[in-house]
């Protein structure tokens, strides 16, 4: 078990400890806590606290993943002094028998094959509703514990399709601003 003093958002931290939902939202505004807390409980709670686990981090374009969540993550890894082997080219982390992943899905094929324990959409609101059913897919591989995917993302519009399908499925098509 990891001994690691950290500042984290306690709020954000207890809810991803808790939820046993397959699909959890965080959001809020900018400078909020949600990437660092989300990025701490899946080093500390997933990476380094099971084992045989498979991790899929995600953002629409590559670029943009590689200086938030990918550099997050890093920087963390680094701060705490934690061990791990990394593999730059594939973007993989590897800990024991665990793996954390980081792939784009500017093109969805690129994980067609994929099957992992959890998934971190790092700004939801950037993916299709289809981009998330695929992902959605991806969550099977066999495990002793609940797979889950977890949706980072600021406010947003109210006829967004995270809103319409996942937060307020409620919501009807009639009920839309013209």
């Amino acid at each position: 078990m990891l001994d690691v003093h950290t500042k984290t958002n306690k709020g954000i931290f207890l809810f991803l400890e808790r939820t046993k939902k397959l699909i959890n939202a965080i959001y809020g505004g900018a400078g909020s806590g949600k990437s660092w807390t989300i990025a701490q409980f899946l080093i500390f709670k997933k990476l380094y606290g099971e084992e045989d686990k498979r991790i899929l981090v995600t953002r629409k374009t590559l670029p943009s993943l590689r200086i938030t969540a990918y550099k997050l993550v890093l920087d963390l890894l680094g701060k705490y002094r934690l061990p791990y082997q990394l593999n730059k080219s594939e973007m993989t982390i590897s800990v024991g028998s665990n793996q954390m992943l980081f792939k784009s899905l500017d093109d969805p094929e690129k994980i067609q094959s994929y099957e992992g324990n959890y998934i971190w959409v790092e700004e939801a609101t950037e993916i299709t509703h289809k981009d998330f059913m695929q992902l959605k897919i991806r969550l099977r591989r066999d495990t002793d514990t609940l797979n889950q995917m977890f949706l980072s993302f600021n406010p947003i519009d109210q006829f967004h399709w995270l809103n319409l399908k996942l937060l307020n499925p409620e919501v009807t098509e009639d009920e839309k601003e013209p």
